[in-house]
């Protein structure tokens, strides 16, 4: 079988992020660091052109759109945010988890038919397969997305929502193959690599991740998403700098970015730097108010920096929205403890911190120059 780029030997020489920390008051000029992304040979080049000859024939269908431009299809790609689940944290409790897309990740997507000779009776369409993953009915969307891609072996978006479909399924090693398949048809399909990389994270193999998460950053540097995910593998490294850099650089590129701030506030938590941490986790539970992960992180930090009372509104609200999140249940009756003992508290205005955070952070003038080559230590 032929060896998809992300399984390269030259993978060993993948750069991580090597700047420091940004700090809270300006985005400070970050060097991300990676390898070049691995060029396609000659086959896998003569194969993509004649997918792109075999792409010009569309099958006329009301119920199915054009084929997309490459650059179209990255700018529908830059307005569908993805969310992604980290461990929720309470005191004592740091770890990271595999991470869980949360089901608006799959969005509409853009729907493409490639002419085929296919002589099954009932040909499955592009929008029969999508409406059973858009139920969820993720074995449903598996076994459709298989014998769609069959019929149109040269479409790239049916090659992502099989992979889509088997990622879902928790059958990671043909998800990466399907995903493989989209990349090799249009190399520059910027959800076949976020997604490759989510895959990459959830198998527990960051650091092949950080190379579709690097090749999305090269494809769409004005987007947050491969930035973010680049961050998650370094930070399931242990890479923590290069973690902070990499959220804080989605931050600078979209401060609505929910998971990032998250992410570089779940950071701070490990850090034990919870000043730092109430600011982009407030933030985040102030965009997305129904996502506990959000506002029990952000309980811990208000917790820890000696804001009981907000801390107890937080663990509440986890309460509100899930009356078995044990983490929120305990955590609110330390800090009701606390409060009985009358402790001394500074008064913050979370909604005025969570209004102005992000507001100081720039963007780099020329991502392109922030890309250079170095060897993990």
């Amino acid at each position: 079988m032929e060896r998809t780029p992300w399984q390269d030997d030259r993978m060993g020489g993948i750069g991580f992020l090597r700047a420091g920390l940004i700090s809270a008051g300006a985005v400070g000029a970050l060097v991300l660091v990676g390898a070049l992304w691995v060029s396609q040979n000659d086959a896998r080049e003569a194969r993509n052109r004649e997918a792109s000859r075999t792409a010009s024939t569309i099958v006329p269908a009301s119920n199915e759109a054009p084929v997309r431009t490459p650059a179209e299809r990255r700018a529908l790609d830059a307005q569908k945010p993805v969310a992604e689940r980290v461990d929720e944290v309470s005191t004592g409790e740091t770890g990271l988890i595999a991470a869980v897309p949360a089901g608006n990740e799959t969005g509409p997507f853009a729907k493409a038919a490639v002419a085929s000779g296919s002589n099954d009776a009932a040909p499955v369409t592009y929008t029969q397969a999508e409406a059973a993953f858009l139920e969820h009915d993720y074995t449903q969307a598996e076994a459709l997305f298989a014998r769609y891609v069959e019929s149109h072996p040269g479409n790239a978006w049916g090659h992502y929502m099989h992979g889509l479909s088997l990622w879902k399924n928790g059958r990671y090693e043909e998800a990466r193959d399907a995903l493989g398949e989209s990349i090799a048809l249009d190399s520059t399909h910027f959800k076949s690599y976020t997604n490759l990389a989510r895959v990459l994270l959830d198998e527990g193999r960051a650091k092949e991740a950080l190379v579709p998460s690097r090749r999305a950053i090269e494809l769409l540097p004005e987007s947050s998403t491969g930035y973010r995910l680049f961050g998650r593998a370094a930070h399931s490294m242990g890479l923590a700098d290069e973690a902070a850099a990499a959220y804080e650089m989605a931050i600078a590129r979209n401060r609505d970015d929910a998971w990032a701030l998250n992410n570089l506030g779940l950071l701070f938590i490990e850090r034990e730097d919870f000043e730092a941490a109430v600011p982009p986790l407030a933030r985040a539970a102030w965009l997305s108010p129904a996502i506990v992960t959000f506002r029990n992180n952000l309980g811990v930090a208000l917790e820890r920096t000696g804001q009981f009372t907000l801390a107890a509104e937080q663990f509440e609200s986890v309460l509100l929205l899930n009356q078995s999140h044990e983490k929120a249940g305990i955590s609110l009756s330390r800090v009701e403890r606390l409060l009985d003992e009358n402790h001394p508290e500074t008064e913050i205005d979370l909604a005025q911190i969570a209004a102005a955070y992000g507001l100081e952070k720039e963007m780099l003038e020329s991502p392109d120059n922030a890309i250079a080559q170095s060897s993990p230590e």
